[in-house]
């Protein structure tokens, strides 16, 4: 899957091999920023885009695709459950849910319809950066996400913030481009690796 600087969403047809496209119909204004599969289903496509709106595409027929309607931009979305979805990025200043939400999707919203989607969970805390540096622990029910040049982590099923001093305490002065959990051979615990400037660092959650 590639995200084209022309609003169009590409890939391989997995059955033939053709090169094909998904149009930026009703996209709002923006372009793709961010996707994710369903979790366990290879032909509902999630995309966040610049705009309002993360589309959901059935591959089968893409060019009906009912969306989410956020209050701003969607740089990160990760399918979380069957029928849940994480979405960070820009909101509204005055959005009480923060600029992260938790959506279901099986409340979506169509061509006819106007409004924004409430979400299921919303982390009220979470103070937007460009870029979100974003990931999910679904094991533990954890997102990290970058926020005024710190990591910090919060419950999936609340929104509330988690203490964690190894964390916490984690600040390299610049912007965080990117993170992700793993956990490394022989080590129990999960470690959160962060990408900041040309640096890179692991911060464990023990």
């Amino acid at each position: 899957m590639v995200l084209s600087p022309d609003e169009k969403l590409r890939y391989l047809d997995r059955r033939d091999g053709s090169k094909k496209y998904i149009p930026s119909k009703n996209l709002n204004n923006g372009s793709y920023l961010s996707v994710d599969f369903k979790m366990n289903s290879h032909d509902v496509l999630l995309a966040g885009t610049l705009g309002t709106m993360v589309k959901v595409f059935d591959m089968r027929k893409p060019k009906s695709a009912p969306w989410i309607r956020r209050t701003g931009r969607t740089d990160y979305v990760k399918s979380i459950s069957e029928h849940h979805v994480l979405c960070a990025g820009m909101g509204q200043a005055s959005d009480e849910f923060g600029d992260m939400s938790v959506y279901d999707l099986r409340f979506l919203r169509q061509d006819d319809q106007a409004g924004v989607n409430g979400p299921l969970v919303g982390f009220p805390g979470h103070i937007y950066n460009q870029g979100a540096a974003c990931d999910v622990l679904l094991d533990r029910g954890i997102v990290a996400v970058n926020e005024d040049t710190r990591m910090r982590l919060y419950s999936l099923r609340s929104g509330r913030r988690i203490p964690c001093p190894a964390i916490d305490k984690y600040k390299p002065g610049c912007a965080i481009r990117g993170a992700v959990w793993a956990t490394m051979p022989n080590e129990r615990e999960p470690s959160l690796f962060v990408a900041a400037r040309n640096a890179m660092s692991d911060e464990s959650t023990e």
